[in-house]
């Protein structure tokens, strides 16, 4: 497996006094005549201290380079003092169902004894994600006795009458001068109503090396198999291009006992200095007219904006 790098998309860079920098963690709506792609970007408040927005683009479904529309709202609003989205909002996973599209988006909030917590939420839409309503103010899966510190980075595959969902679990903090760096790895839960989780419990990855984080798995079936592709770094000094994010890869008959192979995930850096020739990361692999396409994020966790692939079968 190959993929084929088609080329750059989108960065927010001062589109809107909410929208200043990044294109982050994108997300597809495939529509009839477009493709829909809901994004994280970034603004810095009274404090000088960043927040995160959600919001979306509309692309040519034949080009995803050709930029058709950028909405000029954001998509939520931001959660209330102490709510777990307080300070930021970014997509994880759109669901189209007969009763509209889901909207699981994960929520950011300041700590003290650590830099931050996310927990994930859910709204829905009926117009297409340009207007949501939450389904409350409180997350659909969050910190608990099993996912102590935050969850993040939802993945949610339909299977039968159940849905799958993978998602990063942070395990640990780290010490690193005068900063907290955290440990995160992927883990699954099992839910029939996409209310209601179970979870797993098990780190279903197996790192590479010590202390690796690993976020935003992907998985798509084909050939008999399922096929994840995910993000993952070192824990620390990963703020520059040889620690930085790549995109690893494992392989699953069952959805449950999975095989690691970051050699076949088909895609790296570019080798020129361009817009992710540092780093990739925070992919999603979809099926769009008979091919497999990966939205992913370049440089710097996605300030420089997000591109797409194609997969070339060999």
């Amino acid at each position: 497996m190959k993929f084929v790098k088609k080329g750059f998309i989108f960065n927010s860079k001062n589109q809107y006094s909410w929208s200043v920098d990044y294109g982050q963690v994108p997300r597809p709506l495939i529509m009839k005549d477009r493709i829909r792609i809901f994004y994280a970007t970034r603004y810095f408040d009274e404090n000088n201290m960043p927040v995160s927005q959600s919001s979306f683009i509309d692309v040519d479904r034949n080009d995803l380079s050709k930029v058709l529309y950028v909405h000029d709202k954001p998509s939520l609003q931001l959660g209330g003092n102490g709510s777990f989205s307080e300070f930021g909002i970014h997509p994880t996973m759109l669901i189209q169902k007969e009763d509209g599209l889901y909207f699981f988006y994960q929520g950011w909030q300041r700590g003290e004894e650590y830099p931050y917590a996310t927990e994930v939420g859910l709204a829905r839409s009926k117009d297409n994600g340009v207007t949501f309503d939450k389904v409350g103010e409180e997350p659909v899966i969050g910190k608990s006795k099993f996912d102590p510190y935050y969850v993040n980075g939802v993945f949610i595959l339909p299977q039968g009458n159940e849905y799958i969902m993978f998602y990063s679990s942070g395990r640990e903090w780290l010490r690193s001068e005068d900063k907290m760096e955290s440990v995160y790895q992927i883990k699954s839960a099992i839910s029939k109503d996409l209310i209601n989780w179970k979870v797993n419990d098990q780190f279903i990855i197996e790192p590479n090396f010590d202390n690796e984080c690993q976020n935003t798995a992907t998985v798509v079936f084909f050939n008999n198999k399922y096929h994840m592709w995910f993000s993952y770094r070192k824990a620390l000094d990963f703020r520059n291009s040889s620690n930085g994010y790549r995109i690893g890869y494992a392989s699953s008959d069952d959805l449950k006992t999975w095989e690691r192979n970051d050699a076949k995930a088909g895609i790296e850096v570019s080798f020129e200095e361009s817009w992710d020739s540092q780093m990739i990361c925070y992919p999603y692999v979809f099926e769009l007219d008979n091919r497999l396409i990966m939205l992913y994020c370049g440089n710097y966790f996605g300030k420089t904006g997000f591109g797409y692939a194609e997969m070339e079968l060999i």
